[in-house]
């Protein structure tokens, strides 16, 4: 964590910095002068936790791409069958996409101080998304009748989300991230299933068949509206375990002995 990379960390007062360092008045916490290559390597580590740039990069670039893919697949669904069925699988592939971006920083910053666990995590969420997205390019997921069978098959991945984050939650027991995490978690899958609710429900146009949501405010509208609000929700959440996480050295607050080596 970065917390920990700045404990160990050399500062020197003012007068130990080289005095193109110096800065009038600033008596302390200047960097130590390294030699060498590894100077640069380690002057760009101890300014940022490149993982925790990662791990947040991901989630913006997933969103990125869901968001994309949906309105190609808008845009151009049109133009003829095989142009549909290609597109709505991109589609498809970017709510895969906007799920695994979503759980990657939680499980990464969450087990931050457990890294067996934090990669076996990843590793077998890595592996149900990759056979998900795998399943999405069979040609019945293209079939406006097999919309419960997408449903299912997207909710297999969630359920291996929320699965996840119960485990997470027990693993690190009653410390403070628990309680952001699981909450940013929950309130973005809340509203995924609320959305997909109205999806597969087809509510309102089911009860007002005259054409009058035709344009404006039917199901898909709403899946939308919900998905991008989960999103906002989520990447609240996460700038908050980043931030807390960054401060808190992993020996002082968690229980060490729990990570698999420990077990």
């Amino acid at each position: 964590m970065v917390s920990d990379k700045r404990e160990n960390l050399r500062l020197v007062s003012y007068s130990e910095a080289p005095v193109y360092l110096q800065m009038r008045f600033i008596t302390s916490g200047y960097r130590f002068v390294l030699v060498g290559y590894m100077a640069l390597v380690q002057a760009m580590d101890d300014g940022y936790s490149w993982g925790a740039v990662a791990a947040q990069g991901v989630f913006h670039l997933m969103v990125i791409i869901a968001f994309s893919a949906s309105s190609i697949f808008h845009t151009f669904n049109s133009v003829n069958e095989a142009t549909y069925r290609c597109c709505n699988q991109a589609d498809v592939n970017g709510i895969v996409a906007s799920i695994v971006g979503a759980y990657i920083p939680i499980a990464y910053f969450s087990l931050a101080c457990y890294p067996q666990w934090q990669a076996l995590h990843l590793s077998v969420f890595a592996a149900v998304a990759l056979a998900v997205a795998g399943a999405t390019q069979l040609p019945i997921m293209t079939d406006p009748a097999f919309i419960v069978g997408r449903i299912l098959t997207m909710g297999s991945l969630v359920a291996t989300l929320v699965v996840s984050t119960l485990h997470i939650a027990w693993l690190v027991g009653d410390h403070p991230v628990v309680a952001t995490f699981v909450a940013s978690v929950l309130r973005a899958v809340f509203l995924l299933a609320l959305g997909s609710a109205f999806y597969a429900s087809r509510v309102p146009e089911r009860f007002v068949p005259s054409g009058f949501f035709d344009y404006l405010g039917n199901s898909h509208n709403w899946l939308h509206i919900f998905s991008a609000a989960a999103m906002y929700v989520h990447a609240c959440g996460i700038a908050d375990i980043a931030a807390y996480m960054a401060t808190q050295p992993c020996a002082a607050t968690f229980d060490l002995s729990r990570d698999l080596s420990g077990l």
